[in-house]
């Protein structure tokens, strides 16, 4: 792939070139309820980074927008999203749906949550591969079948001659969840969005999909987005870690940084919640006159002890060590 020259320089130093995926002021609404607010993110070739959150806290929204997939009555309502294409950067807020529906699995690829339900139950695992590679202009048989093999191969399926004849009931769950991932990289896509990808499986079968797909991402030099809530796996795959909450980016820099310096009191909850995890909590972060407990709502834009102006103006994303940011306050004295 031509992307993969890049692969070393970019994962170790995400500044020292251009990223595949770049992510400015990015703010979804559902009617005319914003969701997401001002999300900014870049993923280098080579490079896994993890956008983390709980739920509903707008992970999966911040993915789908990227795609163009939001659900009914969803819309991208200001920023961009530029991809990295043969052609150059390309918006994909401002491109026509089309040229968004071109870019899907030629630049920008999907590993979904819960491979099953991404499955057509009346379609054989090669049926599958058909109707993407179609998608993409190829139309030999024999051609498909050598490709659908090799990304079978490249997902971690080793004997992908017999899975091919599958159907998604005759597949185990670790198995489903590699065949949608070999979909998902058969086009070679430049950067994976990869939404929960493991959220269903048990933690053997977790680790061995990640671990493929990890060498791939730094093999081929793809750009990948990873998005979940395991803090653990999170720790172990990704190079750097946003923090979303209530659809704000709080915190975000090296994976390591912020998981054992957690400055943002969501981010020193969230890791205090992994069972055998040394909280940081005392040294989190708090908007003055907040309890050692408490976590307000508005986290993101409340300064004021009695948090009376909740939403009228957002806390800056400050810098509190090498390229680890957080939301805190001018005033407060670190």
């Amino acid at each position: 792939m031509t992307h993969s020259t890049t692969t070393t320089t970019a994962a170790t130093d995400p500044a020292a070139a251009t990223p595949m995926l770049s992510v400015r002021d990015l703010e979804v609404r559902y009617g005319g309820l914003p969701v997401v607010h001002g999300v900014d993110l870049e993923v280098h070739a080579g490079e896994i980074l993890g956008l983390i959150g709980e739920s509903g806290s707008g992970k999966s929204t911040v993915g789908r927008a990227m795609l163009g997939l939001l659900p009914a009555g969803g819309r991208v309502s200001r920023g961009r999203i530029h991809v990295g294409t043969p052609d150059g950067p390309t918006d994909l807020v401002s491109a026509s749906t089309r040229e968004r529906r071109g870019q899907l699995g030629r630049t920008l690829g999907l590993i979904p949550q819960g491979a099953n339900a991404s499955l057509n139950p009346v379609m054989t695992c090669l049926q599958h591969f058909r109707v993407v590679l179609r998608n993409r202009g190829i139309r030999d048989r024999a051609q498909i079948r050598e490709r659908a093999t090799s990304s079978l191969l490249r997902a971690g399926i080793h004997d992908p001659e017999r899975v091919l004849e599958l159907y998604a009931h005759e597949m185990s769950g670790g198995m489903a969840q590699r065949v949608v991932v070999g979909l998902a990289i058969v086009t070679n896509p430049s950067v994976l969005i990869a939404d929960e990808p493991t959220s269903a499986l048990d933690v053997t079968v977790q680790r061995k999909l990640l671990d493929n797909l990890t060498r791939m991402v730094h093999e081929e030099g793809t750009a990948c987005l990873l998005i979940s809530h395991d803090l653990g796996l999170m720790a172990h795959y990704c190079q750097r870690l946003l923090v979303l909450y209530h659809g704000v980016v709080v915190e975000s820099g090296p994976a390591a940084e912020v998981l054992h310096r957690p400055v943002h009191p969501f981010t020193a909850r969230l890791v205090a919640s992994v069972p055998g995890a040394r909280s940081r909590a005392a040294h989190a972060y708090r908007a003055p006159g907040a309890g050692a407990d408490q976590v307000c709502p508005n986290q993101a834009w409340c300064a004021q002890p009695d948090h009376a102006t909740c939403g009228e103006r957002r806390l800056p994303l400050r810098e509190v060590g090498s390229r680890h940011h957080a939301r805190t306050s001018p005033q407060e004295d670190r």
